[in-house]
């Protein structure tokens, strides 16, 4: 029987400039995906290898289209799906000699694209905008 979806966080009215909204029970959920994933209890897995599961994840799945930060300046929201794909995005644009710095991810990077959300660089947003087109 598949789980009824976690809800979201509810946030109050005064709201830091970007804000998680994804609930505790997904960031854990997430975060016992990396741990099965790190085999050497290294902190420090593949990024692709990450999305990958979480993308495989039947409870995750519900909720890539749903909102997981909040971008309180400009009243948007940024969505699972999304985040997960700049994470992946990052390690394509780096240039070649940071790619294997950027082709793994600690478990407090990973948490921190979530709980400390910035705004992706513009080769990010530019190769985001680029696979959007490209699937149209």
């Amino acid at each position: 029987m598949a789980q009824k979806p976690a809800k979201l966080q509810s946030s109050p009215s005064k709201r830091a400039a970007n804000e998680l909204v994804l609930s505790p029970e997904i960031m854990e959920t997430m975060k016992h995906i990396f741990k099965e994933l790190d085999k050497y209890d290294d902190g420090i897995v593949s990024r692709k290898a990450l999305i990958k599961s979480i993308e495989k994840d039947s409870l995750l799945e519900q909720y890539f289209f749903l909102p997981a930060i909040c971008v309180n300046e400009v009243g948007r929201f940024i969505s699972f799906g999304r985040l997960l794909n700049q994470i992946l995005i990052e390690e394509e644009v780096c240039p070649p000699e940071q790619k294997t710095k950027v082709e793994y991810i600690s478990l407090q990077d990973f948490v921190n694209k979530f709980a400390d959300y910035k705004t992706p660089s513009k080769q990010v947003l530019l190769k985001e905008a680029q696979r959007l087109e490209d699937e149209m």
